[in-house]
């Protein structure tokens, strides 16, 4: 098949915040009843997540689903164990329910794609 290209502006990807102030851009698919105007064939959902510093976050996920997360900026802790992910760091999630993510003393941005069956 041939490649696409796909594009939205900044103001057209939807938003949500935690009562923490942890900031979802919901960049494709749906999440916390956020939904992406963005619709392509390959069943994902891709958000760009900022956590101020100290916080936590827990994203839902299905047993059969997987998530792999790629830290941006700061540094954090992520999943049951609470490893360790820094900038440029990933991680792969699978046979899992919840994700947790919890930012260092920076705060931590990170880009979340969980795929779906």
């Amino acid at each position: 098949l041939p490649g696409k290209a796909f594009h939205l502006s900044a103001a057209q990807i939807p938003v949500y915040e935690t009562a923490d102030g942890a900031r979802v851009r919901v960049v494709v698919g749906s999440a916390n009843g956020v939904s992406s105007p963005l619709q392509i064939s390959t069943r994902i959902r891709f958000l760009d997540v900022m956590l101020p510093a100290d916080t936590a976050i827990v994203h839902e996920f299905a047993i059969d689903e997987s998530a792999f997360l790629l830290a941006v900026k700061g540094d954090g802790q992520v999943g049951k164990t609470a490893e360790s992910v820094q900038a440029n760091q990933a991680a792969l999630f699978t046979n899992g329910n919840q994700l947790q993510v919890q930012s260092g003393a920076e705060g931590l941005q990170y880009v979340l794609c969980i795929s779906q069956p």
